[in-house]
């Protein structure tokens, strides 16, 4: 499973299942009414249902978000190779001129 396919799963089905349940699926809202009433048996696999649901959902998002992540980091190491090896070239360009400026007209004059 890819990034955003974890992110389209999670945001799309398992938040539609879940507002689909009681509270609107909230856990906490469920899982307090299952407490008050612990002779409810639906109550109970509603508050499994969120409680493994909201959890998926969660963990199916933080999937997304370091997918995201290495995206991000990727792109940048693009970027960092290619401007090193246009200071590669900057670099033997300027060695090049070094050797060719006579040294009379050099900035730096070395005394040797």
């Amino acid at each position: 499973m890819t990034g955003p396919q974890a992110e389209v799963y999670a945001d799309h089905q398992i938040a539609f299942d879940l507002s689909q349940l009681p509270y609107g699926g909230v856990y906490a809202t469920i899982s307090r009414a299952s407490q008050e009433d612990p002779s409810s048996t639906a109550l109970a696999a509603d508050a499994e249902k969120s409680f493994r649901g909201t959890t998926l959902r969660g963990l199916l998002l933080t999937v997304y978000g370091f997918w995201k992540l290495g995206q991000i980091a990727m792109y940048g190491a693009i970027a960092a190779f290619v401007l090193a090896g246009i200071m590669v070239i900057l670099e033997g360009l300027g060695l090049w001129h070094s050797r060719k400026v006579p040294e009379r007209e050099q900035l730096v004059v070395h005394d040797t």
